[in-house]
């Protein structure tokens, strides 16, 4: 199927990719890798585009610097 990081504030958001698309697992990795930098503190909420109701849901929770 095809998937998604899609932030519920639309703050950034992946390609829409499908899983059977590469031609190698070690293809597969590389083609999927979506990099997102997080500038604020806090939690940051993101879905799959296509599965959000399906419960494909996540958090990355980013600490303020001690340094």
């Amino acid at each position: 199927g095809e998937h998604s990081v899609v932030a519920e504030d639309g703050s950034f958001e992946s390609d829409l990719v499908a899983v059977e698309a590469a031609d190698s697992p070690e293809d597969q990795e590389a083609e999927h890798v979506f990099e997102h930098a997080f500038e604020e503190p806090g939690t940051h909420k993101y879905a799959c585009k296509r599965h959000r109701e399906d419960g494909m849901r996540g958090a990355v929770v980013v600490e303020p610097s001690r340094y």
